[in-house]
Order: C-alpha cells, then structure tokens, then sequence
C-alpha cells in the first residue's frame, strides 16, 4: 500500500513540474524580445480572444492566427505564445494557462477539424 502511494505521489509530481515548467516557459515566451505585453487571466484571455476573427495555417496544428488589411500578423496564439492586436498576454498563473490551451484546442475542433482532416486517408 506504501508503495501505490509512493508511486501515485511520485507522478503528481512529475506532472505537476510539467505544467508549471509549460507556464514558465509561456511566460518566458511573451515577455522576452517584444514590444509590449502585459499580465493577463483566463477571464481577459476569452475576451480578446473573442474579438479577433481567426484562420489557421495547416501547417501549425493548434496555432491560431489573425491579420490586418495588409496581410500583415496582428494576433497568434502559436507556441505558448499568445498575441492580440500586437500586444502579448503573459498568462498571470498556470491554471489559467491550462483553460487557456483548453479553450484554444475546443475553439480549433470546433472551428477548423474538417481542415485538418480531409487529407486523412482511411486504411481499410
């Protein structure tokens, strides 16, 4: 019994350190070499995320991305960074990041799978 329990609390360990190394990183991602950035939550994540009319580029499953008039990049949400309007949203704790790559995964599968799954060939 001291072992299951050794063993359960030994892998919520590995895996709390895989997320709060993700978040770390996530921030490390928004606030180094930009412009601008500023802190953010989930709430504020949904709001802006909202406003912006995404597309997608099939070659970056899970990114999203926006631009402007002149086909200039203006919003991404790509590789733990998140982008709106120019500015970077540093996600300000990890349980919010987590919800925020939760709501951006369901927006895609609900939004774009047919783009992802249309050159998907069936092995029969």
């Amino acid at each position: 019994m001291m072992g299951l329990v050794a063993l359960l609390g030994t892998i919520l360990f590995v895996v709390s350190i895989f997320m709060f190394m993700r978040w770390i990183v996530h921030i490390a991602m928004n606030v180094e070499c930009v412009d601008k950035w500023g802190w953010g939550n989930y709430r504020l994540f949904k709001k802006y995320f909202k406003e912006i009319e995404w597309e997608i580029d099939k070659k970056y499953k899970g990114s999203l991305f926006a631009y402007n008039q002149f086909s200039i990049q203006t919003s991404k949400i790509h590789a733990d960074i998140f982008k709106f309007n120019g500015i970077h949203m540093a996600i300000s704790d990890p349980v919010s990041y987590w919800l925020c790559k939760i709501y951006v995964q369901k927006y895609i599968n609900n939004n774009f799978k047919e783009d992802f799954t249309n050159n998907r060939y069936k092995w029969q």
